[in-house]
């Protein structure tokens, strides 16, 4: 029976080219908009959560303050800081620093190449556990010559995929050898390298810090990152970060009165954080999430009234043909599942539609507002198991009152009314009149977000 009723729907839609182009077409192109606001918002709030452990990981970042003067906040910390946690809290037994370097050129036999050197502890690839595509990276940077580098990274200077214990010259001078290859990092991570070497090594930006004392007052290079074990709680660690700070304070405030403060962050949620400097990837916004998803939603109810407005509007060509139905004794319910079905096909369609669209789309919308996706974010189980469920959704909005009103019409009414059928003009008019009311909305809010964009540039070029 199902057969024979899809069977129906798409002779139907055959037959009636235009109304199929119209609401399938209509009802992909809101689903595929919408899915492509909740697949921005959705990658913006995941960052980092691919981490194993990623709930116990912690950053310590910076801000400081003069007396009457604005707080300006730091990502990375003094270089001491891990330091000093590992010796006040000895049950943090995963702490580590990362710092990003300049563009060194590197040299593997004739391939030269410049590329951004990062320096981290031996305990960074301990507390990150990133797929390892070759060798040992929780162990790698214990040596001083020995560097952890991304498949990218091997494929652009070996032309190999996992170069373990090869060596690359850095700065024409340095030897470093390939202890560990790992898989590139996924766009939604805060975190972002590509070569990785050992805080040991006499070249790295530790390495002075490192020799002298625990000192409160060196510089702030290091992105700080520690895993919280179940046996130390975040106000030890915060009653230790104080007590770093005032000891900062009192070597470094002298006659200026600058003031210094140290905060943990959980990695999950630093790419929604405000704004700092030493950032090393630019934040996300709360607020543009937010609005997104708000319109992507409005656009997706823009698209189903249309649908259902498209549908109910059909009641006035099929009346005769509802009526013969009924009169040769076909049952309302028979009648409400081919509807059901009809309006099931066109959902379908207009789904597989909308996903081929946002395929195509992904790159444009990539570059226009940088929200740094990838076609395969589109194939992501969770997007694949939303689209379904949206769906759902859809046809259960879109099915329910364009079927009820054509299964109601009476034999009698139908075979009588040649004309039409005006069965649902006053709910038509109100979804129209709801239609336009979300339009104009959507329309006022474009222009005054061109307007204010228009605005601050003309300020930033002032």
């Amino acid at each position: 029976m199902l057969r024979k009723h899809i069977a129906v729907a798409a002779r139907r839609l055959v037959r009636e080219r235009v109304f199929a182009t119209l609401s399938i077409g209509g009802l992909a192109v809101g689903i595929a908009a919408s899915l492509l606001a909740f697949i921005y918002a959705w990658h913006e709030l995941s960052y980092d959560r691919f981490i194993p452990g990623y709930r116990t990981i912690y950053r310590v970042s910076t801000t400081y303050w003069a007396p009457g003067a604005a707080v300006t906040a730091v990502d990375p910390a003094p270089a001491d800081v891990a330091k000093w946690l590992s010796v006040r809290l000895p049950n943090l037994k995963q702490v580590a620093r990362l710092t990003e370097d300049v563009d060194r050129p590197a040299r593997v036999g004739g391939v030269a190449s410049l590329v951004k050197m990062y320096w981290a502890d031996p305990a960074f690839f301990q507390l990150f556990r990133f797929q390892v595509l070759g060798g040992d990276a929780p162990a790698a940077l214990a040596e001083p010559d020995a560097v952890v580098i991304t498949h990218s990274v091997a494929r652009q200077l070996f032309g190999r995929d996992v170069p373990v214990g090869q060596t690359v010259q850095i700065d024409g001078k340095h030897f470093f050898r390939v202890a560990a290859v790992i898989a590139d990092l996924p766009k939604n991570t805060h975190l972002t390298f590509g070569i990785v070497a050992s805080s040991k090594s006499a070249q790295s930006p530790f390495w002075e810090p490192d020799s002298q004392a625990i000192q409160a007052s060196k510089a702030w290079i290091a992105h700080t990152y520690f895993r919280l074990p179940p046996t130390v709680s975040l106000e030890q660690v915060g009653k230790v970060l104080d007590e770093f700070t005032e000891s900062a304070s009192t070597k470094q405030t002298g006659a200026s009165g600058m003031r210094m403060k140290l905060a943990v962050t959980p990695i999950a949620a630093i790419h929604l954080q405000p704004k700092a400097s030493g950032s090393l990837k630019p934040r996300g916004n709360r607020t543009a999430i937010a609005a997104t998803a708000a319109v992507g939603a409005l656009i997706l109810l823009v698209a189903v009234i249309n649908f259902v407005n498209l549908a109910t509007a059909r009641v006035s060509t099929r009346a005769v043909e509802i009526g013969v139905r009924k009169s040769v004794g076909v049952s309302r319910l028979a009648l409400l599942t081919q509807f059901t079905v009809e309006a099931s096909v066109c959902t379908a369609l207009a789904g597989l539609l909308s996903f081929a669209i946002v395929g195509l789309c992904i790159p444009t919308f990539d570059s226009m507002a940088q929200p740094t996706l990838e076609t395969s974010d589109v194939y992501q189980p969770i997007v694949i198991a939303g689209l379904v469920g949206l769906l759902v959704c859809v046809a259960l909005l879109s099915v329910g009152y364009p079927a009820f009103v054509l299964s109601s019409i009476r034999p009698a009414v139908g075979l009588r009314d040649r004309s039409g059928y005006s069965g649902g003009g006053w709910v038509r008019r109100v979804l129209v009149g709801l239609q336009f009311a979300i339009l104009t909305g959507l329309l006022i809010g474009v222009v005054a977000l061109f307007a204010q964009t228009c605005l601050h540039e003309k300020l930033r070029m002032a």
